[in-house]
């Protein structure tokens, strides 16, 4: 791609998760290598920007205003060292990383005295390009790591709940409640309350705890003591308790399921969460961070979802919430080999696919050896059998992650 081609970025775990949140923009003049290029960085990056030389680079800079820039020197026309100079006249602290297949020193040494941030030699090592871009982009992550560290509550609490309307006003409820004048204590004491001591206790799903359970959290919501676990001596609950439940505490109440008087002493502020059916414009932002969880989870390739398949999940009811969203997405990386398409999703709402029970003439022998590791061996070559062949569906039927299942299967020499 070109001009203003751009590649859809995920978001990683660990230490490059501050990449997610960047602008990379990958000047190359060699088509197929900027293909392969912005596609891996992609996976790591929000955006990947691609332009063809240096003229369409400093026009796509201009309207684009990425965070670094990767070129090559050698290029016709506007070159990489041309490109980088005007880059510093009008971006001085521009993380730039130039990319060069020749010795030449003359361009080297300009490339410092212009104050590249790295060189990479070609031919490219995607390995080794990504850690010389990660160790130049260093500053801007921490700047904006500070910046988010100083912003608003209100926009630390939206990031964790939502992108749409309805839970951006939850937002601002939520932070107009944690604003509240709130005494802390001095000592940290171990135990459940205790622990919490000076902070927030959180309890979820508070509709299921047992009668005797929630006389005693009465008895500590109202007289802000409790007796810890063998002792007689009472301390002080200096705690904000915040419950959490999936039913309507009023209709448990209703019903006898759960204690009036407990129930009005919870309910000072009460902050209602939408259901995921009422703000659709909330799951694909949902499905990009899940999507990347559970293949870190599961330890499988990270995969990207069609447009179809982000149009299927957001015309769905969604009665349990993120949770059924979260269990849709791991059962379509399980079962589907490759990237999550609405076919695929189509299936897992309607409760397929499931691993096929294999016909009694496809079943392998069992070993004549009781040895523990043929035994293993013959249960995994039977359950890649039953699967046809897929890979994560036999991962799925073991219980085993997709990386331990290629560890059994070069063990056991299983093609």
């Amino acid at each position: 791609m070109t001009g203003d081609g751009v590649h859809g970025g995920g978001m990683s775990g660990g230490g490059m998760s501050g990449l997610s949140a960047l602008t990379l923009l990958y000047v190359e003049d060699e088509a197929a290598l900027r293909q392969q290029v912005a596609t891996y960085l992609g996976l790591r990056f929000g955006r990947v920007l691609t332009a063809a030389n240096g003229v369409e680079a400093l026009d796509l800079f201009e309207r684009e205003k990425p965070d670094v820039v990767v070129s090559d020197i050698r290029m016709p026309g506007m070159d990489g060292l041309e490109l980088t100079g005007k880059l510093r006249e009008r971006a001085p602290t521009l993380p730039v990383v130039l990319c060069t297949a020749f010795a030449d020193v003359s361009s080297l040494l300009e490339a410092i005295e212009l104050g590249v941030n790295g060189v990479v030699r070609k031919p490219i090592s995607l390995k080794g390009l990504l850690g010389a871009v990660t160790r130049a982009v260093e500053p801007v992550v921490q700047r904006r790591e500070i910046e988010a560290l100083r912003s608003e509550r209100l926009d630390l609490v939206s990031r964790q709940l939502g992108v749409g309307s309805a839970m951006r006003r939850l937002a601002e409820e939520a932070t107009r409640v944690a604003a509240s004048a709130y005494t802390g204590a001095e000592r940290k004491r171990a135990g459940l309350f205790q622990t919490a001591q000076g902070g927030t206790l959180f309890l979820d799903d508070i509709d299921t705890t047992p009668p005797a359970i929630q006389a005693k959290l009465l008895t500590v919501v109202e007289t802000g003591r409790f007796f810890p676990l063998g002792s007689s001596t009472p301390l002080h609950a200096d705690v904000r308790v915040i419950a959490a439940s999936n039913r309507d505490l009023a209709a448990e109440v209703a019903a006898g399921r759960f204690r009036q008087d407990l129930f009005y002493r919870l309910g000072d502020v009460v902050l209602t969460i939408p259901p995921l059916r009422e703000r659709p414009e909330d799951v694909e932002w949902l499905a990009d961070i899940l999507l990347v969880e559970t293949s870190a989870e599961l330890g499988t390739p990270p995969v990207s979802i069609t447009d179809e398949a982000l149009a299927e999940l957001k015309a769905a009811p969604w009665p349990g919430n993120v949770r059924e969203l979260r269990s849709t997405l791991r059962r379509v990386i399980l079962f589907s080999d490759g990237d999550v398409t609405a076919g695929a999703v189509r299936q897992v709402l309607a409760g397929d696919p499931a691993p096929k029970v294999p016909t009694q003439g496809s079943v392998p022998a069992p070993p004549e050896s009781l040895l523990l590791s043929d035994l293993e061996a013959w249960g995994v070559r039977r359950a890649l059998e039953a699967s046809g062949g897929k890979r994560l569906k036999t991962a799925e039927a073991l219980g085993v992650t997709y990386k331990t299942l290629r560890a059994m299967l070069d063990r056991y020499g299983i093609p």
